[in-house]
């Protein structure tokens, strides 16, 4: 890895913070108990579990036995998605309302449940990934809903939903809405009881805390069916013994993330617009989700003739990790199923490159990232010219032979 590398990729896992670490540590190395044991080693760590369960629940405005702790936040929203499912199999609701552009942790649950007979239907959005909440409301007045599930903020693009606007159409309708709160918990405010959502998502890592430690906070008297069976840990709703080192963490970066909310938000903010001023003097580049609702952290560019794949190769040799919405498998481009939702070309959405700031992000980063990106993509741009180049020119439409039927 090159020397003073930045990392521009805090969506995809943020580095643990050291209040985070300490809670860890000392989880570690003296109360190492097991919470459900009754002696003083097990009741040390079970509260630091429940101390960690009211930071959380702190931080997305819930009440502590609102919070059931996970292995992540896709195991978060599969226990939503399929608990609600295998709880009610005995309904007649079928439909399965799943907003375009979701994570795959929301999507691919949802249509796992195909096999018991439930149908997946998607909710279209708009050309800065909001939800369109017109077709939401018609879609639940078809009836036959089992669920609604939506993001708070868009992994890709950084597009912040008026989830509370969701809620109250889902709630009119009698139908539990899911909400991915994984990228936007501990970035901007997450209201869980005000919004009126029914089950909500989180990870650790996302805030400085952990990898492989989340939650799903749950509406009161909400009957789901439990994922895994064993053991009596989280009043019977997941079993399995309890990580205490990452939950305490967790519980510490949920803390810290809640007191500093306002301004880091703000601080982050400013980076990422100037990053984005940036960028957009780069000829051909295009700010995806501009004029939306934005998670502070996050930017999405295209730039015009580049793949993402290749600007992220030259970014990192020049330093430089951020991600994109679109992956290479076999040697074939996929575009971002997102971009491509929210109506943007192929070429457009093979070419989205996500920026991810986080608290560490210094100024001093993004002028450098920003030098690197532009060299980077004229890299691009003098590779594929070439190419283009050697291609065969055209045949003319007149003299293509129509195929036959």
């Amino acid at each position: 890895m090159p020397r003073r590398a930045i990392y521009l990729d805090s969506g995809a896992t943020a580095p643990i913070s050291a209040v985070a670490r300490a809670a860890m540590v000392e989880l570690l190395d003296a109360r190492f108990g097991n919470a459900l044991s009754v002696h003083a080693f097990g009741r040390a760590a079970r509260e630091r579990v429940e101390r960690a369960r009211a930071q959380v629940a702190a931080l997305v405005g819930a009440r502590p036995e609102q919070v059931v702790f996970t292995a992540s936040g896709t195991e978060a929203m599969n226990a939503a998605i399929k608990g609600l499912a295998f709880a009610r199999l005995d309904r007649p609701e079928r439909r399965v309302l799943v907003g375009a552009g979701e994570h795959h942790a929301a999507e691919d649950a949802a249509r796992s449940l195909a096999r018991f007979g439930f149908r997946v239907e998607t909710i279209p959005i708009d050309a800065g990934g909001r939800l369109d909440l017109v077709a939401l409301e018609r879609a639940l007045a078809a009836g036959g809903v089992l669920l609604v599930a939506s993001q708070h903020a868009n992994n890709e693009v950084g597009t912040v939903q008026d989830v509370g606007a969701a809620a109250r159409l889902c709630r009119a309708a009698g139908v539990p809405l899911v909400c991915d709160a994984v990228q936007s918990a501990g970035k901007v405010p997450v209201r869980f009881n005000a919004w009126g959502v029914d089950l909500l998502a989180i990870s650790a890592h996302k805030f400085q805390g952990p990898k492989g430690v989340g939650a799903l906070v749950t509406r009161d008297g909400l009957v789901l069916e439990p994922l895994l069976h064993g053991a009596s840990q989280e009043g019977g709703r997941r079993a399995g013994t309890h990580d205490v080192p990452g939950i305490a963490a967790m519980g510490a970066a949920a803390e810290a993330a809640r007191r500093q909310l306002d301004a880091k938000g703000k601080r982050v903010a400013r980076l990422r617009d100037r990053l984005a001023g940036e960028l957009l003097a780069i000829e051909g580049a295009a700010w995806n989700g501009r004029g939306a609702p934005l998670l502070p952290t996050t930017l999405n560019v295209s730039f015009e003739g580049v793949l993402a794949r290749e600007l992220l190769a030259a970014l990192d040799r020049r330093g430089v990790a951020a991600s994109a919405g679109s992956a290479c498998r076999s040697g074939v481009d996929h575009p971002s199923a997102v971009l491509l939702a929210m109506g943007l070309s192929r070429d457009r959405a093979l070419g989205g490159v996500r920026f991810t700031l986080g608290p560490a992000t210094q100024l001093g980063e993004i002028r450098r990232a920003a030098a690197a990106v532009r060299e980077s993509v004229n890299e691009c741009r003098r590779a594929t010219s070439p190419r283009r180049a050697a291609r065969p020119a055209a045949i003319p439409r007149a003299s293509l032979t129509k195929p036959s039927r």
